[in-house]
């Protein structure tokens, strides 16, 4: 559940809440967990809070991040 987007289960927000999950699988176990049951459980399978890292592919050579690196050559 976690993995899947909330706007994919009828959620108007693009990010999970705890209480946004607990309600999702109240709907679809009928099963009610607590907040704070739900929190054990995010961080046991190494959840983390905040938005995620953004990442980005370099569209540098191997060359060019070598010596960047290196210092051989000024960024920019």
């Amino acid at each position: 559940m976690v993995s899947s987007s909330p706007l994919e289960h009828g959620w108007r927000r693009a990010a999970w809440t705890r209480e946004m999950l607990v309600e999702t699988i109240a709907e679809k176990t009928g099963i009610r967990i607590h907040v704070a049951t739900m929190s054990v459980a995010l961080r046991k399978i190494g959840a983390r809070r905040g938005r995620p890292k953004p990442t980005m592919e370099s569209t540098w050579s191997k060359r060019r991040k070598e010596e960047a690196i290196a210092g051989d050559r000024g960024v920019g």
